[in-house]
């Protein structure tokens, strides 16, 4: 009897729980029917809010819109429109409303077609001036070449010309130099001045400065010889180039040569004694070879220590217009040449403002001389036709 009634409770409790468990599973099943789908968090937002995936895609986007702008520029700062200069250009390829205006237009000079070198036709046309042109220039002086123009050569042609070897670096002159400068070691804890000049100029020296289309070279006149002008327009502070050339010793009787100038002095442990060297750009040099001293100089000159070597860099003052010389002092460096020479320097370049000055003057005084005859004349004309005037209307009124 007991175990049939255990039997009995049994089955009713497995009852009671079979109904709560499927009741709870219809329960679920309403739940999911009833249940909204949500869209993802990533691509939803409140109305008048950017959802998190727009907002991510228009900071990646600006970043790298940044980035590509930032490395054009970087690209092109190293491709300067200046580069590429000495193309031979044909009368035939301007516009015919440009070839009109070619006389009113102002021109600096430009470099000269290369020509072939076997042909000595085109050698003399390069370096001779037609007879009809030399009757029709007034030459003063030596201003000769200054007036009609001078003899015009890029930088390789006038290396080729002079048998000059162009070169990037300094070359020691013999194994006595060369052993000088094994043994020479620029002192580490060197002077802030020097130590920031060092780091701001030793990417410009690790980057090379071979493009000579910067500049051409002119003949000026006879005193003068060759001057290096620019052939584009020059920014302050910049770099034109290195002074390279022979390192050599200093030779007493011959200090102060025209293509020397001074590197560094070199203490000589073995003879126990200083030694100068110099740098001697007269066969191997680059283009500042032909850089010449004046009193308005546009340049100067940096000392600058790399790689255990003085390196010495020819920097802008100034804006340098294009068709200018580039000229330095050669005072600030004492040991580039004796002080008597650069008077002489000097003497010539005042001597000839001095004849460009009286020539302006001349021209000057002559054209006001001009405009007053003009004046007068036209002065004369006005009253002879007032006076005619005046008699025909008394003519006219006798009549």
């Amino acid at each position: 009897m007991a175990k049939g009634a255990n039997r009995v409770l049994k089955t009713k409790a497995e009852t009671r729980k079979e109904k709560k468990e499927k009741q709870k599973a219809e329960q679920n099943d309403k739940d999911v029917d009833n249940e909204v789908p949500q869209e993802s968090k990533l691509f939803s937002a409140k109305k008048g809010e950017r959802s998190l995936f727009t907002t991510i895609f228009i900071k990646a986007g600006s970043i790298f819109l940044i980035l590509y702008v930032w490395s054009y520029l970087y690209i092109q700062k190293k491709k300067p429109d200046r580069i590429g200069f000495f193309k031979n250009i044909k009368f035939s390829d301007f516009p015919p409303e440009e070839r009109e205006n070619d006389d009113e237009d102002d021109e600096a000079p430009i470099a000269k077609e290369k020509v072939n070198k076997k042909t000595d036709e085109n050698t003399n046309e390069k370096n001779e001036i037609p007879p009809e042109e030399e009757e029709d220039v007034e030459v003063i002086g030596d201003m000769r070449e200054e007036i009609m123009g001078g003899e015009i050569y890029t930088v390789d042609e006038i290396l080729e010309k002079l048998n000059v070897k162009k070169i990037s670096d300094y070359n020691p002159a013999g194994e006595y130099e060369r052993n000088l400068l094994k043994e020479f070691r620029i002192d580490r804890e060197m002077p802030e001045n020097i130590a920031k000049k060092a780091d701001y100029y030793k990417p410009i020296i690790e980057r090379g400065l071979k493009e000579d289309e910067r500049f051409f070279v002119k003949k000026i006149n006879d005193k003068k010889g060759y001057g290096l002008f620019a052939n584009v327009d020059i920014l302050p502070h910049e770099v034109l180039g290195v002074y390279t050339g022979v390192i050599q010793t200093s030779d007493p009787q011959k200090t102060g040569k025209k293509y020397e100038w001074y590197y560094s002095t070199i203490p000589d442990r073995k003879k126990e004694a200083m030694i100068e060297l110099r740098v001697n750009a007269k066969h191997e040099g680059s283009a500042l070879r032909f850089v010449n001293h004046s009193i308005y100089y546009n340049s100067r000159i940096e000392y600058v220590p790399y790689n255990n070597q003085w390196y010495i860099l020819f920097v802008s003052n100034r804006f340098i217009n294009r068709g200018e010389e580039i000229t330095v002092n050669y005072r600030e460096k004492t040991k580039r040449m004796p002080e008597k020479i650069i008077d002489k320097w000097d003497k010539v370049e005042m001597e000839e403002i001095q004849k460009l000055y009286d020539e302006y003057m001349k021209l000057k005084e002559e054209n006001e001389k001009a405009e007053g005859e003009k004046s007068f004349k036209t002065q004369s004309q006005d009253q002879n036709q007032e006076n005619t005037e005046e008699k025909k209307a008394s003519v006219k009124e006798e009549l």
